[in-house]
């Protein structure tokens, strides 16, 4: 578990004295249980209020373990509109909603709505998910800010209003842009002491150190930056959001202007462009050759040769400087199938998953004349250590098990299974 330093009081800790009631004003010479009824409408009708919805810091596991997400929400006429930073604002999932009363007002997304419950997803392999709620006691309003506590996980969140002049496209899109270009290790000065920090782009949180000061927090990705949960305590000062400078490569405390952190580059990091060619591609049924092509508009790469039926989406992730290659669907076959490559834990038993999240990267030989990549697990999820990759077959998004149809196997392949990818050999440009 993550211990968090020197961390300071906020508004939060607070809340959890006061009434469920928040601040408004109770009138009471009518009896509790109407002014609970007159508070849930009033809350009701100030998430409706939002014209153009509200900006939901939403944190995730027991103590924040798994960092913060954004979250833009639409409430209208019983019904919540979200859209969220892996899906962007194209992808708006319309849930009901509701807010109910339990010892106090309680909202809860109470239809399926992909963007949050996806989060509190059970998995065979992982019984609690990314330990997401999916139901906020609502701690404290005002006209322009929600105070929540997540009813399961005890995590305190807040929703602002999102100004009228910020379009959903831009929020999210400076967000993912922002989540792709910071960087993950740092050094510097501080004080005339040396400073390391690193930015943990896996579980989103901050670790700081120069001598002494050390700080450990959760934080959301901003268009400009980071912020983290709340203000922190670092060298006597509050602290609470940093700026990232793209070409500087500096990660900067709005708050204190000589807490400065410097980018280092890894030794094993590669621009964009250096992947582009022909490999030597190897994994348990033998090589194939493949092509790796690039698509620079989408930031990403196809390898295409592996399978006649599709090509392997590679995304390339500039912070590591090497491509990632995650579960993905692959096609739908005639008969309505959804195939999917699904992330495969074969060394350890077989547990699969088809979640976007779990995945390889390539681990460069750092060798110039002859590039060489092996594979290895991301980390990213649970219970899962990615080794190998299967066909699986969905069905209206349920399990159809192993995917059959041998026109989609990949190459030397007699089945589904894609087992144990070892390396990848560039042959030529």
């Amino acid at each position: 578990m993550k211990k968090v330093f020197l961390y300071i009081a906020t508004a939060f800790a607070a809340l959890s004295v006061q009434s469920c009631l928040h601040d408004n004003e109770d009138v009471f010479d009518v009896p509790a249980a109407e002014r609970i009824e007159l508070t849930v409408a009033a809350d009701k009708a100030l998430l409706e209020s939002a014209d153009n919805g509200w900006k939901f810091e939403y944190y995730l596991g027991a103590d924040m373990i798994y960092g913060g997400h954004n979250i833009l929400a639409k409430f209208k006429d019983g019904k919540a509109y979200l859209a969220g930073e892996k899906n962007g604002a194209q992808a708006v999932a319309v849930s009901s909603y509701d807010v109910t009363t339990d010892q106090g007002p309680v909202l809860s997304f109470d239809t399926y709505n992909e963007v949050i419950h996806d989060f509190a997803q059970p998995y065979s392999d992982n019984v609690e998910g990314l330990k997401g709620d999916y139901e906020f006691v609502i701690m404290k309003t005002t006209n322009d800010s929600i105070y929540l506590k997540g009813k399961k996980w005890g995590n305190y969140m807040l929703m602002t209003r999102l100004p009228e002049t910020t379009t959903w496209d831009d929020f999210l899109g400076g967000v993912v842009d922002m989540s792709e270009n910071i960087w993950s290790v740092y050094d510097g000065t501080y004080n005339e002491v040396k400073i390391a920090g690193e930015v943990d782009i896996n579980s989103n949180w901050l670790y700081i150190s120069a001598g002494e000061e050390q700080l450990e927090a959760p934080f959301i990705f901003t268009p400009k930056g980071i912020k983290l949960d709340q203000p922190y305590i670092f060298d006597g000062k509050a602290v609470q959001y940093f700026t990232y400078d793209v070409q500087a490569m500096t990660l900067t405390s709005d708050e204190n202007s000589s807490l400065v952190l410097k980018a280092v580059v890894p030794k094993d990091w590669l621009p964009f462009e250096a992947f582009a060619g022909t490999y030597a591609f190897t994994y348990s049924y033998g090589t194939v050759p493949v092509t790796l092509v690039p698509d620079p508009a989408n930031k990403r790469y196809l390898m295409k040769g592996l399978s006649n039926k599709f090509d392997v989406v590679m995304t390339y992730s500039k912070t590591r400087g090497t491509l990632l290659i995650n579960a993905q669907q692959v096609g739908v076959d005639a008969d309505g199938i959804a195939v999917w490559m699904a992330a495969w834990d074969l060394k350890n038993g077989g547990s699969l998953t088809w979640s976007t999240d779990a995945g390889v990267y390539l681990v460069w030989n750092m060798n110039q004349e002859k590039p060489a990549f092996a594979f290895a697990d991301q980390g990213l999820y649970p219970g899962i250590t990615t080794d190998s990759f299967i066909l699986w077959g969905l069905v209206n998004g349920a399990s159809n098990g192993i995917y059959g149809g041998a026109e989609w196997f990949t190459k030397g392949a007699t089945s589904g299974r894609i087992p144990y990818w070892t390396s990848l050999v560039k042959t030529g440009n």
